[in-house]
């Protein structure tokens, strides 16, 4: 049950930063769809990726939970960039994979805001996602660190990824963030480890 309160936060955090993200047009935009999860693989035409989780230990979550996790009604899920542009949400979940011990993996989709601040690269985004992340946990005991940016190759595009920590009641939580511009959108994968459970690297192998 902490585990589920602690990605919950997690998940709340990254819809909270998103509401002030203006991700960087390309000059190609492509019509986003949401992406489909059946049995034990996520694909996504539109961000072009694929997750599968293994045999055993891992559960994706259902729209219900997801939807209830963004206090909306599983229905104001967007299908499609039409009706998600004129939503009120800021980022919608694409999926939730989590295993028995606590690890676990979210993509988010963000859209651009009307009232949103000026972001002229991804630099800029990974600064001021790090400044929206400390803030919003400031009040909760929680503390996040970061470690140096780096480009990854997730699927076949690149990704800019985030190390960071999050540290809850002096239990050291590892994170790694990874996101990349489609065109008026902004796919972000958050990969969190629990101690003893799913490294990084390991679900970073579970995209393709």
């Amino acid at each position: 049950m902490k585990i589920r309160r602690i990605t919950a936060l997690i998940v709340a955090v990254l819809m909270l930063a998103a509401v002030f993200c203006a991700c960087k047009p390309s000059e190609e935009p492509k019509a986003y769809t949401r992406g489909k999860t059946e049995g034990k693989t996520y694909h996504s035409d539109f961000a072009d990726l694929t997750f599968t989780i293994p045999d055993g230990n891992w559960l994706f979550s259902t729209d219900e939970e997801i939807a209830a996790m963004m206090g909306i009604g599983a229905e104001a899920l967007a299908k499609d960039g039409d009706s998600f542009d004129v939503s009120k949400v800021a980022s919608t979940v694409e999926f939730q994979a989590m295993s028995m011990g606590g690890s676990n993996v979210v993509m988010t989709v963000e859209k651009q805001n009307a009232l949103s601040i000026a972001l002229n690269s991804m630099d800029d985004y990974i600064k001021y996602i790090k400044d929206a992340m400390t803030d919003q946990v400031k009040n909760s005991g929680y503390t996040y660190t970061f470690g140096e940016d780096k480009d990854v190759t997730l699927g076949s595009h690149t990704f800019r990824r985030l190390d960071a920590t999050l540290t809850v009641n002096g239990i050291e939580i590892e994170q790694a963030i990874c996101i990349r511009f489609e065109g008026k959108y902004l796919v972000n994968i958050t990969m969190t480890e629990t101690a003893g459970d799913v490294d990084i690297e390991t679900m970073q192998e579970m995209i393709s």
